[in-house]
């Protein structure tokens, strides 16, 4: 305990030293006055700012070379999205500047912002707070992806759709796009490596393997589940697969503990840890430290694997999985469904589809659990080639309208 809390305020002290210290009510530039921290992440603060009758969020950098890399990508990736025209459900800039401070002597400390709109809330509080109904979820499901089909027609990869990085805007109600520090251009070198936040990675992305604008796709789709039922799709930190059945498969203490053993020792033959395959391309995202509980932990990403399978089944083919040491399929009929997966030596078992799903834990009516379960199935599919592009899915939801 004592040495955590040496830690804990080891990097205390380093997080402080590295934001831009400024505290409320204080000037910031050209007339801004900061009022109140709006949230923190790994490579900026963003305050609350007011000049005059204006209210803004103004994204400040922390000082490092990492930081900058992160702002000019940013930037790089906003000034791409601008010249394609009007964008839609996007979080644009209003404005940016370069904050130099002087610390204790020390050599001056540069801190690039971005201004952007105030928006009121995030959707991650708002699911959270109950403040959003089926309605405002259809409009925000249609809202997200009209922004994605944009975004991926400009050649962009997000690379972190999440709750946290979806704003909300009040009158009228609408669903924005932001956060583009580790967003991509398809024109880049993209390594295969971890990134975005763990709930809502991809199966290539836990695996490791290329991936384009389709993991974007998928981690739209677990939102979008995330916004009907104010639950985590995959949520990692609840008991050991309980929503999708695996108790009855693990039930007994002493077996469960054996195959988490078991399955924790062929992991480590998986190479799912980061280790060094981060990439010090300057085009390239990082890594976030920001993920959901698990991080780079096997026992996550096997566990995760296993969720999805479970749910959505395996991959149309045993190609997209070649390679990968723990993935054993054998084609027994014409459906996925009669396909037997085996998964780091212990067969997966029966599926539970997403509607089963939502009508047995969210008592949702057979209708609608069937109506969201087959739009939500026509999206989240293993294989990334399998996936809708996001201008299909607007055309879908267009066509549902009708």
């Amino acid at each position: 305990m004592w040495l955590q809390n040496q830690i804990d305020t080891a990097y205390s002290r380093k997080s402080t030293r590295t934001h831009l210290q400024i505290k409320e009510g204080e000037h910031l530039k050209d007339g801004w006055v900061v009022s109140e921290v709006l949230g923190n992440g790994r490579m900026s603060r963003v305050w609350e700012a007011t000049r005059g009758q204006q209210i803004a969020a103004i994204k400040i950098f922390r000082r490092g070379s990492s930081e900058m890399e992160s702002y000019v990508n940013e930037m790089r990736i906003l000034g791409a999205l601008a010249s394609n025209g009007n964008c839609v459900n996007i979080v644009m800039p209003l404005d940016t500047f370069v904050v130099v401070s002087i610390v204790d002597s020390y050599k001056p400390r540069i801190h690039p912002c971005i201004v952007f709109e105030r928006l009121e809330w995030n959707l991650f509080d708002a699911i959270y707070e109950g403040s959003v109904d089926e309605e405002l979820a259809h409009k925000f499901t249609r809202d997200l992806f009209a922004g994605l089909s944009f975004l991926h027609a400009a050649g962009i990869i997000h690379t972190d759709i999440s709750t946290g990085n979806l704003l909300l805007r009040d009158n009228p109600p609408s669903l924005m796009i932001a956060d583009f520090g580790s967003s991509l251009l398809l024109t880049d070198q993209i390594e295969s490596h971890r990134i975005g936040t763990q709930a809502y990675w991809s199966p290539e992305i836990i695996l490791k393997k290329d991936y384009g604008t389709p993991t974007d796709i998928w981690s739209a789709f677990a939102v979008v589940y995330e916004m009907f039922t104010a639950a985590v799709l995959f949520d990692l930190e609840d008991e050991f697969d309980v929503k999708y059945g695996f108790p009855e498969e693990t039930s007994n203490t002493t077996d469960t503990t054996d195959d988490l053993a078991k399955l924790t020792d062929d992991v480590s033959k998986m190479d799912l840890d980061e280790g060094s395959s981060q990439s010090n391309h300057s085009n390239t995202a990082t890594t976030s430290d920001e993920s959901s509980s698990g991080g780079d932990d096997p026992d996550y990403s096997q566990k995760h694997l296993r969720m999805i399978l479970k749910l959505i089944g395996p991959p149309s083919s045993a190609e997209f999985v070649g390679g990968c040491e723990h993935f054993t399929i054998t084609d027994t009929a014409d459906t996925a469904d009669t396909t037997t997966v085996t998964f780091t030596g212990e067969a997966v078992g029966a599926r539970t589809t997403f509607a089963d799903l939502l009508k047995n834990n969210f008592k949702f009516s057979a209708n609608s659990a069937h109506s969201l379960g087959e739009f939500l199935e026509f999206g989240l599919r293993f294989s990334p080639v399998d996936r809708p592009a996001a201008c299909d899915v607007v055309k879908r939801l267009g066509d549902s309208k009708k």
